[in-house]
């Protein structure tokens, strides 16, 4: 299987209306090792899953109802949603309303991949037991530095603790920008890297 590269459009310009469809038909050309899976803003979810498999950035704890701006997991299945990001260190989750959510998404068979932002929190979310777990420092989302050269040996521990659950996979984030970046991170134990600022402010040749 190949590593999974998770790309979060965030609400960059790039990826914000008629663009977004156009920057995932654009990645859908790329001739990549990763399976790629794009993670639109929800507006933008079913014209983007037409190209790319989709997550999305968040869901909430509601079923298909009276629940005025929330955003139920039965209505991302709906939309061609394949999974979700929950708990993202943007859009952070308490932990019990995270583990009811997850149950949601579970009943509508949305797989679940939920951000961790240290090893204690990793070994909190492996309770939960999502599809995927992605350790993902706060303080070096959108930053300059990777989590791969901050501090590689704690991504090895991570994948430690993940292995301890069989079906759960490690995912990496914050701050990774380059093809080494990545490599490293397979190299540690992850399954995969999930991205967002290095593609959705690079240039064509970046992206590639």
């Amino acid at each position: 299987m190949k590593p999974l590269a998770f790309i979060n459009f965030k609400t960059y310009p790039q990826g914000s209306g008629n663009k977004s469809v156009a920057f995932a038909k654009k990645l859908k050309k790329i001739k990549s090792p990763y399976k790629i899976i794009a993670v639109p803003q929800l507006v933008n979810l079913s014209e983007v899953s037409k190209h790319l498999p989709v997550y999305a950035q968040h869901a909430d704890c509601v079923q298909l109802g009276r629940n005025t701006g929330y955003v139920a997991p039965k209505s991302l299945k709906l939309a061609g949603c394949q999974g979700v990001f929950l708990n993202h260190s943007e859009h952070k989750i308490p932990f019990r309303k995270l583990s009811a959510t997850i149950k949601e998404c579970r009943k509508v068979n949305l797989k679940v991949l939920v951000f961790a932002g240290s090893l204690s929190a990793i070994n909190k979310m492996l309770k939960l037991n999502p599809d995927y777990i992605a350790y993902e420092p706060a303080k070096l989302v959108g930053g300059k530095i990777s989590v791969t050269s901050a501090n590689p040996k704690v991504i090895s521990k991570a994948a430690a603790l993940v292995k301890k659950k069989k079906k759960v996979k490690l995912i990496v984030g914050a701050g990774v920008h380059s093809k080494s970046d990545v490599e490293t991170a397979l190299l540690l134990g992850a399954s995969g890297i999930a991205v967002a600022s290095a593609i959705m402010k690079g240039t064509d040749k970046q992206i590639q």
